[in-house]
Order: C-alpha cells, then structure tokens, then sequence
C-alpha cells in the first residue's frame, strides 16, 4: 500500500525538525543524506544495541565538545581517548565488585 504524498511530506518534515532528538535511519535520499548520515551514526556512537553485531568498530567515534572535554591534550589520539575510558570502566567494575563482596 502506497503512502498518501501529503503524509510522506508531512513524514519527511518531522524527521528533519530542529531540536529535536534525531531519527535513528535516514528516511530519504536527497540533499540532506550526509545529514541524516551523520545524525544515524549519532545514535550509534550513543547506543551499542544500534550497531550492527553491536561492534563498535562498525561505528563512527563522534568527538564532540562533550568528549573534548575528557582529552588530556591537543594531539590526543583516538586509542589514547578509548584506553582511558576502557580503564576507567575497568576501575569503575572492579571497585563495584569489591564494594558488593563487603556486603
């Protein structure tokens, strides 16, 4: 069954409106494809469960001024900024692990 073209517009307009929390596909192929291109790779970058196989190496790593805000340096390599959350992951594990055998 075919979509009325008024509803697909309609459609369209709303997966493109401002302010809001991007769509997780890119609905069409027209001048705004890099644009939904980049807002998917977005929610995979934010969501593992998005990410086909749920591998990271799949993904984009998006660096923006949330993640500037973590780096160390100007020359901070993309392994440097991903060791030190791993670590720090790491940490945050084993510190739960021994805090819960306590109880």
């Amino acid at each position: 069954e075919l979509l009325n073209p008024e509803d697909a517009r309609y459609f369209i307009l709303r997966c493109k409106k401002r302010g809001q929390k991007p769509v997780n596909f890119i609905p069409i192929i027209d001048d705004d494809f890099e644009t939904f291109f980049k807002k998917d790779s977005l929610w995979q970058a934010e969501d593992i469960d998005a990410v086909i196989d749920q591998d990271a190496g799949r993904c984009c790593i998006l660096h923006g001024p949330v993640a500037a805000r973590y780096c160390k340096s100007d020359d901070e390599t993309a392994k440097e900024i991903l060791d030190c959350i791993t670590q720090g992951l790491i940490r945050k594990h084993f510190f739960r692990e021994l805090v819960c055998s306590d109880t």
